[in-house]
Parts: C-alpha cells; structure tokens; sequence
C-alpha cells in the first residue's frame, strides 16, 4: 500500500508561485538583446549626425574659399581642416574615417564621409560593428545682382605696403579680377551678373554717360579775356665773330679719374603720383677754373642800319683781349670721369660787341569770371572742343573736354540729416528739369588760370591755367566710369588696365556717382530695373585729402567757394576735408535707404569711423597687405553670393 505524501509537500507540488521566474529567465535574452540594441543604435546615430554635421562643415569651408568651379589645393585643404574640428579623432569610439571632396562644374561642392563604430551587446548577436556614410553638397546661391566699384585711384595707389611685391595699384586690379571671378564661379543657370566702375580722385570721368539734355549749354570759369597792348622799348648787347688773333694758340690735354658715387634710397608717390626707386648718381667735380682776361682794347667801332623790329640803328664795337690760366671741363663715361684742361698762355682775342635796339611788346589780361557757350562741346561728348583766345599773345586755343564734370547747384551749409532740398549736387536720384541749377558742367581746366587774387585782376601776368601747371597735377580727369552690364573677366581686365593712378583723395564724389549709376530710380533707371541684388564696394587707400588749389568737381575751390561755408574767408584743407566728409556719410545714408548694400574696404590706412558709419555693421574691412585685401574680397562674395547646403 501505498503511502500518502505530507501536506506539506502536496503544497510544494501545487503552488505557481515560481512560474514567475521561469518565465523572467526565458525573457532575458530577447530583452538584452532589444534594450543593448537600442544603445548600439543610438550611439550609431549620434555618431552618423556627427559626421553628417562635419561633412557639411567641411564642403562650406571649402565652398567659400573656392575662387572658381575647380577645386584649389587651399579650398581643399580648408574643407578637410574644418571637417576634422567637427569630427574629432575616434569620435564616439569611431575609426577607419575617410572624408573625400570633388567639384561640379558649377562649382558645387560634393562630400562624402565614412566611418567604422563597433557594437557592445550586438556583438553577442553577431552584428560586429555599423558602416557608417553620409554626403553633403555646398553651393553658393546668387540672384540676379548688380555690383558698382568705386575705386580710389588717387597718386599714393602707387606706393607699396610692407611685405607686398607689387603696388597697391595692381595688387587691387588682382584682387577686383579674383572676385569677379569668384561670383562668375557662383552663378547657375540665367542668373544676370552686371558690374560697373567709378575711378575717382578729385573728379570723376562720367560726361561721357549723360545725355546733351543733362549738361548746361553754357558755364562761368575762372578764366581771362584780352585786354589790350602795351609796348616798351630798349636795348641788347651780345658778342659774334670770335676769333683768335695772336698768341700761342691753347693747349689741351685729358685725364680719367673715378667718379663719385652718391646713393638715394627713393621717395614714395605723393598726391599727384611720380614716387621714385633707389638711385645711383655719378659725379665728376673738377678745380676751379683760373682764365682771367687782360688787355682789352677798342680797336674800331661803327653804325649801321638796322631792319628790326623795331627798326633803328646797330652799333659794332670791335674789341682785342688776351687771356691766361687754365679752365676745366669733365664729362662722365660709365663709372669714369673724363677731363679736359684747356691752358692760356697769351692767346689774343678778337670779336664784335654788338648793340641793337627792341621792342618788348605786353599781352594785357583781364583775369576773372568768363562765361562760355559749351553747347557744341557738349553735343560732340568727349573729345569736344571749343576756342577762346586764352593764349599767352592773346592767340585762340583749341580747349578739348575729357568727360570730368562739375557739379549741380549745392547748399552752403554743413549739415545734411535731414537731406537739405536745394542741395541738387548730393540727390543720387534727381533728373534735370531742364533749369541749370539742375544739370552739371564740363570740368574745363584749359579755361582756368589759378591767382591768389579772389577779386578781378588786370595785367600783363601771363598766370599758367590749371591744365598746365604743375605738368597737370591741378587737372587730375581719372579714366571713364562704367555703366552697368555683364563683362567677362578679360573685358574687367581690359577695363582696369585703363586705370590711372594720380589725385587727391575726395570720397563724396565717388560714393555719389557710384550710387547713381546703380541706383533703381535714378539718372540710369531705364536700365536698373528688375529684382537686382545692389551692391557699391568702395575701396581707398587714404582719407579725405583736399586741396583748394586743385581743380575739383566743384571748380576751383580758392576763387569759386560754391560749398564754402562763409565765401568771405578764404577756404582751407582743413574745412573742406570736414565738408567733404559730412556729404560722404550723407550720400551714403541716401544710398542706403534705396537698398543699395556698401561694403568698404581701407587698404593700407586704417579703417575710418566715417568708412565704417557708411557701410554699416559687418561691412567694412581692413587690408594692410595683399593677403588680407584678397580675404577682404572673399568675404564680400560670400556676403552677396550666400553658400547653402543642397543636401
């Protein structure tokens, strides 16, 4: 028989209670293997967002320093730079990391990154590590645009900064080229890309612009009429018909000795240009001559008649001397000096000691304002010319125009917020209604004659006019500003090797011209319109520098005083150069509430607070060496050319 178990193991046999365990032991493969799947994927997706933000990185930075649609050694270079910050050695645990770049040939930028990262718990699954890639692309994204330079062309563009090969002149004509290129690398598809030019110095070249209707048909210069004849009369005495007469005739002979050597280092170009190089000059002193005359006689005179002008008498006085000692004379030959001693010992002289009469006839001038008809000049544009009997014996001169302009009407005053109405000269937008006061003038510096006398001045004072003196360093006409339309880099090339460095430093006539030739609702809207992105850069190696002795675009400041505050007193540097810098800041407030976007460069000066005040925040640049003016460029293309990732 058998035997019954114990309640207590009966209990054992039936109780559930450790089911529960079965059944958690038999769930915690697949939950490890769920939740150590999910950490392994997280860290796969932080480190592929990690490497998916440097590739991005890295096709920006080398989007931005690309000069065209090929990729260069520094592009490049910056690209794999950038995407190593963002991505750091064995980010997350990653390894075996690749990042490789390739150019489009519109300049897009492709990426494509990978990496290697190991699993934790999948590894007991089999599932050993994550091959991770990503791609990116970086474009730069341009509209249609408009960009005016307004380029500083005065004389100091010649100098050099330290460090630099080549002066500041052609450094900027390689940079303008480098950034046309830049941009012209950028655009896809029907984009429209225009550029314009305003040289400017005192002056700017823009007659050859503005319609007939837009130029006055007649102007008043400081200029000079005829004012009569005066004659005197008088005498001149001179030698002719020497010979030697007696005596031993002189002896010569010639010796070679080194010529002295002096060094100049060279100066730099001033305001008109003309700086010079190291130099080397030779000299050749020589004793000091000892030829004295002795024995002279009159041996005969007589009159004769003389034709003239005037007409009179001639006297001839014939006249016998002897001379001694020695004299001296050297010429230099290469590095070597050659002189000639030439002795006396007695030599006899004879010649004719003639006297005849003149007549010294005076050109009178009346020098003051002259008004001028220049309506033929104006309608033959640039090249016109018009005649004034100006010349020194009161003969006509033929005055041609070379495009430079004076200005409208203006104000007599210093301040300009808010813009004053009669202030014509600074309105970018103002047409001509036909009255004078609205239209500008040929700048005609062959018709003005400088004189320190502001009042009418009578006399026989031939005072040089401003075309002439200094070798025309008071007409300072900069080459011809262009309009805006698309160029190639060889016609910017073409257009900038017409450029000539020489002036004075006067920012408020090219800002003003620079906006009005891109100005939308201006002089030239006829051909600004449409949705343009409008750009001014405005380059300059200087300040402000006036000079009321030189002809501007407001005639000739010491006698014309048309901006002087108080014409009574006579115009300084000093004020105009204030003046000149409040109508700057003026015209660049009017400029850019039309939208126009100005980015200013200072290249080798520092970078003015008015510079700064005219382009605003972020938009204003230092360059104090090539390297630095060529960043300067870049960082405005990639201002108006934004980059952006495609993908």
């Amino acid at each position: 028989m058998r035997r019954k178990a114990p309640i207590r193991h009966q209990q054992l046999l039936t109780d559930e209670g450790g089911n529960t365990l079965m059944l958690i032991a038999g769930m915690f493969l697949p939950l490890l293997a769920m939740v150590g799947s999910g950490i392994d994927i997280s860290r796969a997706y932080l480190t592929k967002t990690r490497l998916q933000a440097a590739c991005d990185a890295g096709v920006l930075a080398a989007r931005k320093t690309q000069t065209g649609a090929k990729m260069t050694t520094e592009s490049r270079g910056n690209g794999e730079r950038y995407f190593k910050v963002n991505y750091g050695k064995a980010a997350f645990g990653s390894y075996d990391i690749d990042f490789q770049m390739a150019s489009d040939t519109d300049g897009t930028v492709n990426g494509v990154a990978k990496a290697k990262l190991d699993t934790g718990v999948m590894q007991v699954f089999g599932h050993k590590s994550f091959d991770l890639d990503v791609t990116c692309s970086a474009i730069r994204d341009l509209s249609d645009t408009d960009i005016m330079f307004v380029l500083d062309t005065t004389g100091s563009m010649l100098d050099s900064n330290p460090g630099d090969s080549q002066n500041r002149f052609e450094t900027m004509k390689d940079a303008v080229l480098d950034f046309h290129t830049m941009l012209e690398s950028s655009k896809a598809g029907d984009v429209s890309l225009r550029y314009g030019f305003v040289p400017y110095a005192e002056m700017v070249n823009v007659g050859g612009l503005l319609p007939d209707n837009m130029l006055v048909s007649e102007w008043t210069y400081q200029s000079r009429v005829p004012d009569g004849t005066s004659t005197s009369k008088g005498t001149r005495s001179y030698n002719a018909n020497w010979r030697q007469t007696g005596g031993p005739a002189p002896s010569q002979s010639t010796s070679t000795f080194p010529a002295t050597v002096t060094h100049h280092p060279g100066t730099p170009g001033g305001e008109f240009g003309g700086g010079s190089g190291p130099s080397t000059h030779y000299g050749c002193p020589t004793p000091g001559n000892t030829v004295s005359v002795s024995n002279q006689r009159t041996l005969g005179s007589r009159s004769e008649p003389f034709a003239g002008p005037p007409a009179g008498t001639r006297t001839i006085v014939d006249i016998e001397e002897t001379w001694n000692g020695t004299s001296y004379s050297a010429s230099y030959n290469g590095s070597q000096c050659v002189m000639t001693t030439t002795r006396y010992d007695g030599a006899v002289y004879r010649f004719d000691w003639i006297t005849e009469p003149t007549e010294q006839v005076s050109y009178n001038w009346h020098y003051r304002p002259v008004s001028y008809d220049v309506s033929a000049l104006v309608a033959a544009g640039i090249g016109g010319t018009l005649t004034a009997p100006i010349g020194n014996n009161h003969e006509n001169r033929t005055i041609a125009w070379t495009g430079c302009i004076e200005e409208r009407d203006t104000v007599r005053q210093d301040e300009f917020v808010p813009m004053p109405e009669q202030a014509y000269d600074l309105d970018i937008d103002l047409k001509p209604d036909g009255s004078e006061a609205t239209q500008w003038r040929p700048a005609l510096p062959d018709l003005i004659f400088r004189r320190n006398n502001v009042a009418e001045e009578r006399g026989s004072h031939n005072h040089a006019n401003l075309a002439d003196s200094w070798g025309g360093a008071y007409n300072l006409c900069p080459t011809p500003a262009k309009k805006l339309e698309p160029m190639t880099g060889a016609e910017v090339e073409q257009y900038l090797g017409q450029l000539v460095a020489r002036g004075g430093t006067h920012h408020d006539i090219g800002i003003l011209w620079g906006a009005r030739l891109i100005s939308p609702s201006g002089i030239f809207s006829g051909s600004n319109t449409g949705p343009q992105s409008r750009h001014i850069i405005f380059m300059t190696d200087g300040q402000i520098e006036t000079n009321v002795y030189r002809q501007d675009s407001y005639g000739y400041p010491w006698l014309d005083r048309r901006r002087q505050m108080f014409p009574g007193n006579d115009p300084t540097n000093a004020e105009h150069n204030e003046l000149v810098e409040k109508r700057f800041l003026a015209v660049c407030e009017a400029a850019r509430a039309r939208g126009l976007t100005i980015w200013s460069i200072a290249f080798g000066t520092t970078l003015s607070p008015a510079m700064e005040a005219c382009s605003g925040t972020n938009r204003a640049f230092e360059a104090d060496n090539s390297d630095e003016l060529a960043q300067a460029f870049k960082e405005i293309a990639g201002g108006i050319a934004k980059l952006r990732l495609t993908k």
